[in-house]
């Protein structure tokens, strides 16, 4: 092979991977700069329903995506739910991964009423493209929030954790249950 082929395929494979590796980022929405707290997930509605006003706007949720090609990626989406089954009137999904370089997931699934409330949380973390996690479920009920833990070992062993009650009077509305 003459050395201008090599020259080519080398100049085009770099190419080719720093365009592959090249970051990029969208938002619509700073949740860094959202309030912490029960008042959070209304300023979080307020924001939908300017959004979901204009007219024009091909997006109707909020979101922020940070993307770093096959080495770690950033979702964080909050808007109206859709499943008329339901009765969340809205979702926040908030997700990093390390994929598939890594094989690390973290995340956060939440669904609120049209109150506001929480209503569901699920939390989940894997390791190693899935041998080792943890999958945690908040559901909110009225005589308080009932949590239960998955956990993962190498694939094959899964067990259920701990089934926890936390009642309604130890939490402040809008507080995240702790362990």
């Amino acid at each position: 092979m003459s050395t201008f082929y090599k020259l080519a395929y080398t100049s085009a494979g770099t190419l080719i991977a720093g365009i592959a590796m090249t970051g990029c980022a969208s938002h619509n929405y700073d949740f860094a700069a959202a309030a912490n707290g029960p008042s959070r997930i209304t300023q979080l509605v307020d924001e939908l329903d300017r959004v979901n006003a204009d007219e024009e706007a091909s997006e109707k949720e909020l979101y922020e995506i940070n993307l770093f090609p096959l080495v770690h990626s950033h979702l964080h989406v909050f808007a109206e739910g859709d499943d008329e089954d339901s009765p969340a009137e809205f979702i926040e999904a908030d997700i990093d991964s390390y994929l598939p370089l890594f094989g690390f997931v973290n995340g956060t699934i939440s669904q609120y009423d049209g109150d506001q409330q929480l209503i569901t949380q699920h939390d989940f973390d894997s390791s190693l493209w899935g041998a080792f996690g943890k999958h945690r479920e908040l559901i909110t009920t009225p005589s308080g929030i009932r949590e239960t833990t998955r956990h993962t070992f190498l694939w094959l062993f899964k067990w259920q954790g701990k089934n926890r009650w936390h009642a309604i009077t130890d939490l402040a509305l809008g507080d995240e249950a702790k362990p």
